[in-house]
């Protein structure tokens, strides 16, 4: 791993060079010290803590171009006396878009300074004489750290990932500080106990933020309190993650219940997990999974898209206190994480994978099906009176299945993943009769071809097919995939009375309608080409 941590610098020195250029310098502003937040309108106090201490790291660091530059101290000094300026009289710091006087802001900003502080004392150690502006920034943590136990002190928090974030920031300080007394507030969090289960999930379900912030917690609570039990919990969410990787390199992420429900986003989040409990562990299965993650990320500096040269460098400092511990001495040991069939009851969720191909059934949620081929998607809903959100789901011999209800009907859903295909039984029950339809909906543009038609498929538009049998070819040039549904639904004399029910379809996404009338059992199968 020796030479992706090297190029991991490299690359993070880039965005120290991008920042150096942003960060304001304006004494007379209000934002002196800060890096504008030109997207949001406005600034979060605590950012310039951020940005002070990727200055430390880099000055610090041997293998930095900025090694030993007295400007990125100089920088920092003032991004710390910004976030010092915005403490509230009780030490906390507003999270400007939602949480005033918050502290876990407050936890936040400690979790970032400290490990730069780590490598700033050591740094000053080893000099016979640590330099004036050093020992400036130096007290000023100190100054820093000791506002911030207070600001953490009693104060509460807001969602489930916050016990830890804040617990951690505590066992910080008070190994630094010294400050034994916080251990009483510590405990208050962790006699709740991790809210982490067999399978490796955390309450939050939040595979691209906070089980991130989760894992950086624990990782971090093992270090400071000696209790490398909580580690546990980080390997098996880390195992679990592998199971969450789609075919074409995205994270399945519509069972979260955070913010990145349904989100598209790739797994750099997790590189820094992988990497971490890689050392810790001396797990080769962990380090290849980093590399895999790094190997995803384009070799060209000029781009910025989705898979672009920066994207695994956005955690630049965490845990980089262990710079001489992130000796790279960690074999890669390449294993096969793409086939495998996993179910996680305490989630609701099924997710199967076969090297190109995967499928997730999924209760609790209105896309209960997903199936993909390399980048092409299918997403199955049911429509009855609504959109149908299954309430329950249990493993079968050949698959697993799904029990929804509303007002007008019940439905089961039994769903088989094989290598080559998928198939998707439905069967309804209702007192009366009443149309309803399976919904597929295709995030990415098309042509769909069946028996005497090609048709150009848009996003945005909702559309019904009379027969059978149809194939869905990408809007994309030189791409052969394709995948073809076959079902039973032959009939579409109750499109528009379903169609009308929705409307307007998902602008990204362009659906099409199955439809027939309750009572009724069907068979949809999709096939990759």
């Amino acid at each position: 791993m020796k030479e992706l941590i090297k190029e991991r610098i490299r690359r993070s020195d880039d965005i120290i060079e991008n920042q150096l250029n942003a960060q304001c310098t304006d004494p007379d502003s209000v934002y002196y010290g800060n890096v504008p937040d030109r997207t949001a309108g406005y600034n979060e106090p605590t950012r310039s803590i951020l940005v002070a201490a990727t200055y430390i790291t880099r000055y610090c660091h041997p293998l930095s171009r900025f090694y030993k530059n007295q400007l990125l101290l100089q920088r920092a000094l003032i991004g710390l006396k910004h976030g010092l300026k915005h403490m509230h009289p009780d030490n906390t710091m507003d999270l400007t878009a939602t949480n005033p006087h918050d502290p876990t802001s407050v936890a936040f900003s400690v979790r970032t300074i400290v490990p730069a502080f780590r490598m700033l004392k050591n740094y000053m150690q080893k000099k016979s004489s640590p330099s004036a502006l050093e020992v400036k920034v130096y007290n000023t943590i100190i100054n820093y750290l000791t506002k911030s136990a207070d600001g953490m002190v009693g104060k509460g928090f807001h969602t489930p990932n916050h016990r830890w974030v804040v617990a951690s920031g505590l066992a910080m300080v008070m190994n630094i500080l010294d400050m034994p007394e916080l251990m009483s507030e510590i405990n208050k969090y962790l006699d709740e106990g991790i809210d982490c289960d067999e399978y490796g999930e955390y309450a939050e379900r939040s595979i691209s933020i906070y089980n991130l912030t989760n894992n950086e917690s624990l990782i971090i609570l093992a270090r400071e309190l000696n209790r490398p039990e909580f580690l546990e919990h980080v390997r098996r969410n880390l195992y679990m993650s592998m199971k969450y990787i789609e075919p074409d390199g995205t994270l399945y992420t519509l069972n979260s219940s955070r913010q990145d429900v349904g989100t598209r986003i790739y797994p750099f989040t997790l590189f820094e997990g992988y990497m971490v409990m890689a050392h810790i562990d001396r797990n080769p299965q962990f380090a290849y999974m980093a590399k895999v993650i790094f190997d995803m990320c384009s070799n060209n500096p000029i781009d910025t898209g989705e898979l672009g040269y920066y994207c695994f460098t956005a955690h630049i400092i965490r845990n980089m206190e262990y710079s001489e511990f992130f000796d790279g001495e960690v074999a890669i040991l390449p294993f096969d994480y793409t086939h495998y069939d996993a179910f996680f009851p305490y989630s609701d969720i099924a997710r199967m994978r076969d090297g190109d191909t995967s499928m997730t059934v999924l209760a609790k949620n209105v896309m209960p099906v997903k199936y993909m081929y390399r980048f092409l998607g299918i997403y199955m809903m049911f429509l009855s009176d609504k959109y149908m959100e299954f309430d329950r789901i249990e493993k079968t011999h050949a698959g697993y299945r799904l029990y929804g209800n509303d007002d007008k009907t019940e439905v089961i859903l039994d769903c088989v993943f094989q290598p080559d295909k998928a198939t998707i039984s439905v069967e309804t029950k209702a007192d009366q009769p009443y149309p309803c339809a399976a919904v597929l909906m295709f995030d990415k543009e098309g042509f769909l071809q069946g028996d005497g038609y090609s048709l150009r498929a848009r996003t945005g538009k909702n559309l019904h097919v009379k027969n059978g049998k149809f194939t869905y070819l990408p809007s994309v040039r030189y791409i052969p995939n394709a995948l073809t549904v076959e079902s039973d639904f032959t009939g579409d004399e109750y499109s528009k009375i379903c169609m009308n029910k929705v409307l307007p379809t998902d602008k990204n996404s362009f659906t099409v309608f199955l439809t027939a009338e309750a009572p009724f059992r069907k068979t949809i199968t999709i096939k990759k080409e």
